[in-house]
């Protein structure tokens, strides 16, 4: 993949980018994979042993910076304006989530993010922005927990490579300090947000879906306004297990469109469906077109519907 780079504010593909990110934009000639997702190759990493805590972030025209660490735990980014870039955060001791974006304007990038030694019952990061604000998760490696991400607000997922999940696996509880069996998982559950955009991802493995949308808060808030645009889906057969869905929503509280355009399903594999998507009254509906299968051939009529419950 050939790279472009640019500094500043910046239009693509229709998303702004803030002024104070610069961002690598693939060339479209693949889906992301190692090479293009982590750390980029040269970095120099310092080792952190245990938790990592930021609590004070920066300004929109001066955000902080955060780089360059090899974290043994996990980090918790607190305050706005702060970007995370070429870390290695491996999650050691940690039972919940392992990145957990605590405010709004954050930006996570060319970081990787996973323990390489074993499947931990824990989820990679956690992102919860709901007061108007956005974080965005963009080029990163993820693996080996029993999701990648958990959305509960408003988040941007862009250029991503997340893979190789729990499917009848033996995980590790830290809180237990033992194994588990028979976890559920996936590579993002998406709780609760509102105008996130899911873009040029690869998504693979996850026993219940690759993505599964599911409002496990029950409020009033639901999830909505979710766009699924030009990702790649996989398939997986592992101890026994198939990769129920490409994308999974569960019909009650969705609140908003959702819009799944141009991605690219395995054909073959699922245990239920490539996609099984919400339908309803014209603010619920969702809009699907030019999806295919790896083989090129339309995937469209096989997108399953079924009704919202409000």
């Amino acid at each position: 993949m050939t790279a472009r780079t640019f500094t500043g504010a910046v239009v693509v593909d229709g998303q702004t980018f803030h002024p104070q990110v610069t961002i690598d934009v693939a060339a479209a000639t693949g889906w992301p994979d190692a090479s293009t997702t982590g750390v980029r190759p040269g970095v120099a990493l310092t080792a952190i042993t245990g938790d990592v805590t930021v609590s004070v972030g920066g300004t929109q025209a001066s955000p902080l910076v955060y780089e360059g660490k090899d974290i043994s735990g996990g980090l918790d980014v607190s305050a706005p304006w702060v970007i995370v870039r070429n870390c290695k955060i491996r999650g050691i001791g940690r039972n919940d989530w392992v990145l957990r974006l605590l405010d709004g304007d954050i930006v996570i990038e060319d970081c990787e993010i996973g323990d390489p030694a074993k499947f931990s019952y824990a989820a990679g990061v956690w992102s919860g922005p709901d007061d108007g604000h956005k974080n965005t998760i963009q080029r990163t490696n993820i693996y080996h927990f029993t999701r990648a991400v958990e959305l509960n607000g408003n988040t941007d997922v862009l250029d991503n490579y997340w893979h190789d999940f729990p499917m009848g696996d033996d995980v590790w509880r830290y809180s237990t300090n033992s194994w588990f069996s028979g976890a559920h998982s996936s590579n993002m559950f998406i709780s609760k947000g509102w105008h996130i955009l899911i873009r040029g991802n690869s998504f693979s493995h996850g026993n219940s879906a690759n993505v599964f949308v599911q409002d496990y808060a029950n409020d009033a808030a639901g999830v909505g306004d979710i766009t699924f645009d030009r990702n790649r889906f996989h398939a997986v057969s592992r101890n026994g297990q198939l990769t129920a869905y490409g994308i999974g929503f569960e019909n009650k509280d969705v609140k908003g469109p959702v819009v799944v355009t141009n991605n690219v399903f395995d054909k073959a594999g699922w245990n239920v469906a490539p996609a099984e998507l919400p339908g309803g009254t014209a603010a619920h509906f969702t809009t699907h077109t030019g999806n295919t299968y790896d083989d090129g051939t339309p995937a469209d009529p096989d997108l399953l519907m079924k009704p919202v419950i409000y």
